[in-house]
């Protein structure tokens, strides 16, 4: 190993930071540059490579839009964050790359390296020349900048650089309060109404738009916007993704939180008068769904404290297989069929996802 990255891992080694490291494959040469250097079990808590893709939808919950790109380098280092947190450490590394292999690459030669701590998200991405490196020599500069990255959050280092020139690096520290969302207990950040519209919002689309139209005029009150930066199933969203979405909003209109059920969002946000959640056919039905909760007699008792925090759904149909969902269609639990009203489908009537939106966007960019 050169002497520079050796005598740099020795600095980082001798910190009293440690954390996960989540690599896919490719930049893997980042592992042995810091697990053979004397004082590896001071930095390293755990690392994984899962280079298959099944691996990484497993780690991430479900697969990526696109295995190598910035947002899965740093869902990867939120759910390395998410680990190192349980280990008692303090960050978390994700690490992606599409470099040169045995078959020639359609796309660029790249790499994207994230690290996520408690307050700070940080992210950089670089496109190499393509055919002007081996393998090797692209495997070495991969994983110098993540050394880099590293380095530079720790504040040994300045900005991350290739060549002697910068890396281009998103970095987001949020305020106190969006920043505790990550750490904290169960909270809101923002004014919640009585009537509440929760989702993804990746994009932020006209059936969003007009379902909070419609609920208004259903419900004669306004609608808030909640976008809940956890996630059953997958890694929270990162600081940067927080803001890259939460900008499609004016403010008034969102309330930002950390809870991924809705017994969770029944505790923070009832407010002692009837709440109403503005949800999709589909929302409903994991709502009732028992294996995410602890056992259908725990599914039960939350249905039935919702009921008491008076905790009503309004349920907007969605297209589904070739034909349209709505309340009516749908298998639930009846104490939650109790607590749900429908939006007929002459009222209401959208055949659009988030996901088609996303692939759509990528297709034309």
């Amino acid at each position: 190993m050169p002497d520079r990255p050796a005598t740099l891992v020795e600095r980082i080694h001798a910190t009293d930071s440690a954390g996960v490291f989540y690599v896919t494959g490719g930049g893997s040469y980042l592992l042995p540059m810091l697990l053979t250097v004397p004082g590896a079990s001071a930095t390293v808590l755990e690392a994984q490579v899962p280079y298959a893709n099944e691996a990484l939808s497993e780690l991430l919950g479900s697969a990526p839009d696109q295995a190598c790109s910035a947002e899965t380098a740093r869902a990867l280092a939120m759910r390395a964050f998410q680990r190192a947190r349980h280990l008692r450490g303090s960050f978390g590394l994700g690490l992606t790359a599409s470099l040169r292999s045995a078959a020639p690459k359609r796309g660029d030669h790249r790499f994207h390296i994230a690290l996520q701590t408690a307050s700070e998200t940080y992210s950089i991405s670089h496109t190499l020349t393509k055919g002007a490196a081996t393998r090797e020599e692209e495997e070495t500069a991969t994983a110098r900048a993540a050394l880099d990255l590293l380095a530079f959050v720790l504040g040994l280092e300045g900005e991350p650089a290739l060549d002697d020139k910068p890396l281009k690096m998103d970095h987001l520290a949020p305020d106190g309060e969006i920043a505790q969302l990550l750490i904290a207990e169960p909270r809101v950040v923002g004014q919640a109404t009585n009537a509440i519209l929760p989702g993804a919002f990746n994009p932020l689309h006209e059936g969003h738009r007009v379902m909070r139209r419609i609920a208004e005029e259903i419900l004669g009150e306004p609608v808030v916007y909640e976008l809940c930066i956890a996630n059953v199933d997958k890694p929270p969203l990162d600081f940067i993704e927080i803001e890259r979405r939460k900008s499609q909003f004016n403010a008034d209109d969102l309330v930002l939180t950390n809870t991924p059920t809705f017994i969770e969002k029944a505790r923070v946000m009832a407010t002692g008068a009837p709440t109403t959640f503005i949800v999709g056919a589909d929302t409903i039905v994991r709502i009732g769904q028992s294996h995410y909760y602890a056992s259908t007699t725990a599914r039960d008792r939350a249905v039935d404290e919702m009921a008491e925090l008076e905790c009503n759904f309004l349920v907007f149909g969605r297209s589904k297989h070739d034909r349209f969902e709505t309340l009516a269609s749908l298998e639930l639990p009846d104490a939650l069929r109790r607590l749900s009203t429908d939006v007929p489908e002459t009222v209401f009537r959208r055949d659009i996802s988030s996901t088609a939106l996303r692939k759509n966007q990528a297709d034309g960019s």
